[in-house]
């Protein structure tokens, strides 16, 4: 791998984002110290329920919006400290694909002066070569040169998607900030634009931060991936890592609730599907969990080597109920404090200890390029990577054949 390659081109360090209350009162702090790495030619993916701190973090990446505090590096310039002219001389390397095209395109103007203006604000090429260039950006994104004179609303939603994409390849960028690209889109359509900015990584050399609260498309399109929960990056690993077996209760949750054709799948479905309840009477210490099921802590030590299709519908119903133990459609846990003054943030999460209550836990790698924001961070991922292979099992087929 060249060192081109691996470089990192995007850095952010410590980043607060905080919002003025109207009525004058605190600030509503929506990102928390976060903190990523981009290299050149790669992808990376931020997840997160909405409210979570994504499109903040996207917004203050592209200076739209100005940081609280930290430090925004893109190719070695420091962007949180530019103004006026300097800040306006580095907008050509960084341009953003907005979440709804519709709004984001003036409708009064044609795809020729929506494609040629921001080349005409960075003082790109003549009239005449603009309007050439705008030409082949329309090919590039797979839009005909006839639609040069055509109004948004004259577009479909794929291609109104189309022309942002190629308005934002305008100024030759290098880092792309993508805003829920796809999640106005339906699936056919989702694929092409996923496969199109794939290409255009490939052939223009960009860097892509792409944010979406969709966990497939994330797989699909992003080399690594960072899960942000109430402002906080509570877990980042390569793509493959992440999806294989998560290291924070939160990333599980996330997983449980999304349709992602993986190995899991057909776990999790079952397991949810028969009900947690059957995993309670399947534990040895049935007493003690039936009377504490409220809170549910699974006990990792006790865990048994798998020898049978009993003990893997066991261990996969405490691996994965004992991370997710759901209530009502909600994640419960009433031993963390309502506020999250102390300690963890994750309010809902069902294997915290009273330790989780009064230390707030940091971001740490715990294996090569795999950080978690949680103490069982190893003890999670361990026990996931053994899920993945029982769901996998010719056992476990067995076991849901005869359910």
């Amino acid at each position: 791998m060249t060192d081109s390659l691996v470089k990192n081109f995007l850095t952010v360090r410590d980043l607060w984002v905080s919002y003025p209350s109207r009525a004058g009162q605190d600030c509503f702090t929506a990102v928390k110290g976060v903190g990523f790495d981009i290299p050149q030619r790669r992808t990376m993916g931020l997840v997160g329920e909405s409210g979570s701190g994504k499109s903040s973090t996207a917004l203050a990446v592209m200076r739209l919006i100005r940081a609280s505090a930290g430090s925004i590096s893109l190719g070695g310039v420091e962007l949180t400290s530019l103004t006026g002219r300097a800040l306006r001389a580095q907008r050509p390397k960084f341009q953003m694909i907005f979440q709804d095209p519709a709004s984001s395109l003036n409708p009064r103007q044609r795809a020729v002066d929506i494609l040629t203006e921001p080349m005409h604000l960075c003082g790109l090429g003549q009239k005449s070569q603009r309007i050439e260039m705008a030409r082949e950006l329309l090919a590039q994104v797979g839009l005909s040169s006839s639609s040069l004179m055509l109004f948004p609303h004259q577009f479909s939603g794929g291609q109104r998607q189309r022309l942002v994409i190629a308005r934002a390849l305008a100024t030759r960028p290098e880092l792309v900030v993508a805003d829920e690209p796809v999640s106005a889109l339906d699936a056919a359509v989702q694929a092409q634009i996923l496969n199109l900015l794939g290409s255009l990584r490939d052939n223009f050399g960009l860097t892509v931060l792409f944010i979406s609260h969709d966990l497939g498309v994330v797989q699909h399109a992003c080399h690594e991936v960072g899960v942000m929960y109430r402002g906080l990056l509570i877990e980042r690993a390569p793509t493959e890592k992440l999806f294989s077996a998560p290291a924070h209760p939160y990333t599980w949750a996330l997983l449980s609730a999304s349709v992602t054709d993986w190995g899991l799948r057909e776990a999790l479905k079952t397991i949810f599907g028969s009900g947690l309840e059957n995993g309670v009477a399947a534990d040895p210490d049935q007493k003690e969990k039936a009377a504490r099921k409220k809170s549910l802590t699974p006990n990792f030590e006790t865990t048994q080597p798998v020898s049978s299709t009993r003990s893997i519908t066991k261990s996969i119903k405490w691996a994965i109920s004992g991370c997710l133990k759901e209530s009502g459609g909600q994640i419960l846990n009433p031993r963390l404090s309502e506020d999250g003054s102390e300690g963890c943030n994750f309010l809902q999460c069902p294997l915290a200890e009273e330790k989780c209550r009064t230390q707030e836990p940091v971001l740490t790698e715990f294996e090569p390029g795999h950080l978690s924001r949680c103490r069982l961070a190893a003890e999670i991922r361990r026990q996931g990577q053994a899920v993945l292979e029982l769901a996998s099992s010719p056992a476990f087929g067995q076991m849901t054949a005869a359910a």
